[in-house]
C-alpha cells in the first residue's frame, strides 16, 4: 500500500528538520522558531521536489524504498558563536535523529514482543515486523542519503567543517547544481545502490535486535 511508505517518509523527514531546528535553537539561533518551523505539522515542512518528485521517481524506477527531504529549516549562522562548527552540529543533528528513531522503533518493538504485548496471528505478526523493518530501513537510508557530501545535503555542511576557507567557498559554489545532481542520480537509479552500500552495516546491526 503506497500510502504507508509516504506517511513513514513524511514523519521521518519532519523529525529530521525539527532536529536541525532545535539544535540551532540550542546553539543560539531562533530563526526556525520565529518562523513557525518548529512544528510537527507536516504542511509547514513539505518540499515539492524532496517530498513528492524524488520519492515518485524512485518508485517509478522500481526502487524498493523511498528517499526524500523536507523544506530545510531556516538557519542564520550569524547567531552562532562558532559559525562553522555550530553549522556542522546542526547538520549532524538531522541524520542522527533518523538513526535514533530508527533504532528506537526496532528496540521498542523487540521489547514489546519479548514481553508478550502482541497476541497476534502469524500473518499480523509478519505485517507488524515488516512495517517496523521498513520504517527502520527508511530512516537509515535517509540518514545515509543526507550524509552524502553533495550540497545542500547535510554531508556537505559536515565536510565544510574540515575544509579550509578556499575549499569551503568552492563547495558552497557547487550548491546551485546540487539538486540537479541528486535528480539525475535518482532518475538513472544510481542513488539507490550508493545509499544501500553505506546503509548495510547499520541494517545488519539491527538484525541482531529484531
Amino acid at each position: 500500500m503506497i500510502v504507508i511508505p509516504f506517511v513513514y517518509l513524511i514523519f521521518s523527514v519532519v523529525i529530521h528538520e525539527l532536529a536541525h531546528g532545535y539544535v540551532a535553537l540550542y546553539l543560539g539561533d531562533s530563526t526556525a522558531e520565529d518562523r513557525g518551523r518548529l512544528s510537527f505539522n507536516p504542511m509547514k515542512h513539505l518540499d515539492p521536489m524532496g517530498s513528492v518528485l524524488i520519492p515518485g521517481l524512485l518508485m517509478l524506477s522500481g526502487a524498493t524504498f523511498l528517499l526524500g527531504w523536507a523544506k530545510p529549516v531556516p538557519v542564520d549562522i550569524s547567531n552562532f558563536k562558532k559559525p562553522v562548527r555550530d553549522m556542522m552540529l546542526v547538520a549532524v543533528a538531522g541524520p542522527v535523529s533518523n538513526i535514533f528513531i530508527g533504532f528506537v522503533s526496532v528496540v521498542a518493538y523487540s521489547m514489546l514482543l519479548d514481553n508478550g504485548f502482541f497476541e497476534v496471528n502469524a500473518q499480523t505478526y509478519r505485517a507488524l515486523t515488516n512495517g517496523v523493518s521498513y520504517f527502520f530501513q527508511l530512516n537509515i537510508y535517509l540518514a545515509v542519503f543526507n550524509l552524502l557530501p553533495i550540497p545542500p545535503l547535510d554531508g556537505s555542511r559536515i565536510l565544510s567543517f574540515f575544509l579550509n576557507r578556499n575549499y569551503q567557498l568552492k563547495l558552497y559554489g557547487f550548491e546551485r547544481y546540487g539538486f540537479l545532481v541528486i535528480f539525475l542520480l535518482a532518475t538513472f537509479d544510481i542513488l539507490s545502490p550508493i545509499v544501500r552500500i553505506f546503509s548495510y552495516p547499520l541494517i545488519q546491526l539491527a538484525r541482531f535486535i529484531l
